[in-house]
Formats: structure tokens, C-alpha cells, sequence
């Protein structure tokens, strides 16, 4: 199978990002002066075409999370954290969840602009499993600004 991209794919993360039990592709790729982010969902028998479900100014890095909700109590769909560092500015981290309506809906920082005009940026991010002994067996993300 074939997937035809406007350039050159500069990341490509594999996930379950519907919930369906069969791995999507999300890559991104630049278009002008920014990248976006396209999955192509998969099927029984072959990947659908990819959809956009995101624009960002400059990627840093790019991996695949889980957090539950309300929605996916299971945590049967894959979400996307996405480290981006704007042209002169400062890095920042956007949160993608995915869902069986295959949509990424983005978490948006809740901080006042204010108050995020004030952090430095990112100095560093490490996910892992945080609180295994305490018995929570999800991953968390710690982000240091």
C-alpha cells in the first residue's frame, strides 16, 4: 500500500489512534513555512487515505501517549504529544486525543496567556510510568518550563 505525501514524511508513529484494534499511521510532513500532521486510519483491509488533524509551526518531537476519559474508558485509542517550538519562540507541547469518531481532538494549555507568556519554554520532557507502584499503570508526562 501506497500513501502519497506533498513532501518528504519527517516522522511516522504507529498507533491505534480510533480504538479499533488495527494500527494507524501518523506522519508529518512540511507544507510551506509549517508542518502538518496526517493519519491514515486503518481498516480490516487497508489503510484509509490520510486526513489533516493538525498544523504546527516547527516539530521538535512527536510520540504516541495514552490518557484515558470519559469517552475511551478502556484506553483503547492512542493519543499523539506533539513538542513544537514556534519560529523565535518558546517550545511548547500539544496533546492529541484520539477517539473511535477518528478525530485527534488537541488539550489546549489552561493557564492564563498571561501566565504562559511567563514560562520560559520547555527545558525538557520524559514520559514514563509514574506512579506503577501506587498501581497506575498509565503514562504520564512530566514537562519542565
Amino acid at each position: 500500500m501506497r500513501l502519497d505525501t506533498a513532501s518528504e514524511a519527517q516522522t511516522l508513529t504507529l498507533g491505534d489512534y480510533d480504538g479499533n484494534g488495527l494500527a494507524d499511521i501518523a506522519y508529518t510532513e512540511a507544507v510551506g513555512s509549517h508542518q502538518r500532521l496526517m493519519i491514515s486510519y486503518g481498516t480490516a483491509d487497508r489503510p484509509l487515505a490520510p486526513i489533516e488533524v493538525g498544523e504546527f509551526p516547527s516539530i521538535i518531537g512527536i510520540t504516541r501517549v495514552q490518557f484515558p476519559d470519559s469517552i475511551d474508558q478502556l484506553s483503547l485509542a492512542a493519543d499523539l504529544a506533539v513538542l513544537q517550538s514556534p519560529s523565535g519562540g518558546v517550545a511548547t507541547l500539544t496533546l492529541l486525543h484520539g477517539s473511535p469518531n477518528r478525530t485527534m481532538m488537541p488539550y489546549f494549555d489552561p493557564r492564563s496567556a498571561a501566565a504562559r507568556g511567563e514560562s520560559g519554554g520547555f527545558r525538557g520532557t520524559v514520559i514514563g510510568r509514574f506512579g506503577e507502584a501506587a498501581g497506575i499503570a498509565h503514562r504520564g508526562i512530566v514537562a519542565l518550563a
